[in-house]
């Protein structure tokens, strides 16, 4: 009978077991939570449009050419929207794909480029690490472009490793395709972060040559048959798509503040800090070891020294991503996660190293530095944030109940071995997925205040021929939690390309437009946030009647 090599036996039953792992970690964040942010609203709103209308090549958001971004994310919830329907479990079923694809990815590159260990360690660690959970339960397009960016570096990398020579040409039009696919779904960024990554990793090791192997002319065709036709289509049908798209998305979100998301330039600092806990201590050891092994290459094997240049390699990867994201004049939290495989297979191999040296207290004490530090930021920042002192209290016994259990997870394994070490290797885990689970239900929750319990309001009172209308402000998660479009009265926002693009004034008004649509016979609906609300409480004084109001937004009705 014929049986399959030691490597590939190891692989199917590690996937197997990390696959149900993972299926089983990220599918809790699939619960019925209202959206926690605008951008959540939106990438539901816009793949609505699209199946209703059948128009998959002009993206809108509430009826307006929205062109912020390409469509492949558009695309896959429109997927999920026909085949399941719109709930909140469904919509969430990509970011929950995404995440699961990023474990699986570096397990397969820690195997492939280190050991089995590393690649199990480096799965467990991207896995559980804050901000890509975080970002596992949120319906924003930055994890699916992070591991898409991810899976383009790693196989151009496995397509210059020694040990994959013969699968060379696969590996190499696998990262093209998938550059393709980051670039589709974020735009340029997709082809530009992993061709600068290669350029200085070229320079690091100063063979050019190595890496204009990576060039390939069928590579280029696959990317361009996958690329192209969207980008063509789209600009054929809008001219002004060029311009906007290329010249003020990418060009001048980067280069200047006309974005208004202005941060200082060590904002990704305090924010990678956070976003790896509870695995700040591994990664910071990977970099002392990085250190020594430079120290002392010419003593390392050819195994060694081939491990190492990796290690070299995944830090030129962060610090290329880390510095490329920090010149940026636009920055979000969400822009720094192509960082987080590299910085994973870092901890992972740091971690296989520590074990099989014994040396282990020392990651105790840096578990312990880890959770004081997720406990005060943390801690800080939510009691900051809750004016409830109820809520003070619950975040309170929270974060230290969790503080020790995280504290046992990350010692526990390091001093019990054998099978019953395995054992209590696994129970380990379950209070980091608590803590985990806890800070991002918070996190998810407490962003900001949900629209839908007012639009539950809206949709008891509301008849199909009533106007709802957002006054000063717009909710990108309204016109989904309604199942229709909304009017919007002095407010264009990331709106406003659409709005002047074509003639959409009969929905899109000026307050001077809006006072005589709501003193008309219609019946009016309107949503605004209270200060908005102050301001025009003279005008509305003797003509309309509070519906519902929350701790920040109000609804209203003229009849």
């Amino acid at each position: 009978m014929y049986k399959l090599p030691f490597v590939t036996r190891i692989v199917w039953r590690d996937l197997s077991l990390l696959c149900a792992f993972l299926v089983c970690f990220f599918a809790y964040g699939l619960g019925n939570r209202p959206f926690a942010t605008p951008d959540e609203g939106r990438y539901v709103e816009i793949p609505r449009e699209m199946v209703v209308t059948g128009d998959l090549v002009t993206p809108r958001l509430n009826g307006v050419k929205y062109f912020e971004k390409p469509p492949l994310f558009y695309w896959l919830q429109a997927v999920s929207i026909k085949t399941f329907g719109i709930h909140f479990w469904s919509m969430r079923l990509w970011p929950m794909f995404f995440a699961i694809w990023g474990g699986i990815m570096v397990y397969v590159a820690g195997l492939t480029f280190f050991s089995r260990k590393t690649g199990l360690y480096a799965a467990g660690m991207l896995s559980t690490m804050l901000l890509y959970y975080v970002h596992s339960r949120l319906i924003v397009l930055d994890l699916a472009v992070s591991i898409f960016i991810s899976a383009t570096v790693l196989l151009a990398y496995g397509a210059l490793h020694p040990f994959t020579k013969s699968k060379r040409e696969p590996l190499l039009l696998g990262a093209y395709a998938c550059a393709a696919l980051a670039c589709l779904t974020k735009g340029l960024i997709g082809i530009v972060l992993p061709g600068l990554i290669f350029a200085v990793w070229g320079i690091f090791i100063r063979d050019f040559y190595k890496i204009l192997r990576l060039f390939s002319l069928k590579g280029i065709l696959i990317f361009l048959v996958i690329a192209a036709p969207w980008h063509i289509l789209v600009c054929l049908r809008n001219p002004d798509f060029a311009y906007f798209y290329f010249i003020g998305e990418h060009f001048l979100r980067y280069t200047t503040e006309a974005h208004r998301r202005f941060q200082p330039f060590l904002f990704f600092v305090p924010i990678i800090g956070f976003g790896i806990l509870p695995w700040a201590g591994a990664i910071s050891s990977s970099m002392k070891d990085l250190f020594n092994a430079s120290k002392i290459q010419k003593t390392l094997s050819n195994k060694e020294t081939t491990c190492h240049e990796t290690t070299l390699f995944l830090a030129v990867w962060s610090g290329v991503v880390f510095l490329f994201f920090s010149f940026s004049h636009s920055k979000l939290i969400p822009y720094i996660l192509p960082v987080f495989p590299a910085l994973a297979l870092l901890g992972g191999e740091a971690l296989r190293k520590r074990e099989e040296s014994g040396k282990q207290h020392a990651f105790c004490c840096l578990g312990f530095i880890d959770i004081v530090f997720a406990l005060g930021v943390a801690g800080y920042g939510m009691y900051e944030l809750s004016e409830d002192a109820q809520l003070k209290t619950l975040f309170s016994v929270d974060l230290w109940s969790i503080a020790l259990f995280s504290l046992a997870a990350v010692s526990l394994p390091l001093f019990v071995k054998g099978v019953r070490g395995q054992v209590f290797k696994g129970l380990a885990w379950m209070p980091v997925l608590i803590f985990l689970n806890t800070v991002a239900i918070q996190v998810q929750e407490e962003i900001r205040p949900s629209i839908k319990p007012l639009a539950d309001i809206v949709l008891l009172n509301a008849r199909p021929e009533d106007r709802i209308l957002c006054l000063g402000t717009y909710y990108q998660d309204l016109p989904v939690y309604l199942n229709r479009l909304v009017d919007i009265a002095e407010w264009e926002g990331e709106l406003a390309f659409g709005i002047h693009a074509e003639d959409v004034s009969h929905r899109m008004m000026s307050a001077g437009d809006f006072w005589p649509i709501f003193q008309g016979d219609q019946r009016v609906f309107v949503l605004t946030q209270k200060n908005t609300y102050t301001r025009y409480w003279r005008e509305l004084y003797f003509s309309h009647k509070i519906l519902a109001e929350t701790e920040r937004d109000i609804v209203f009705i003229n009849k």
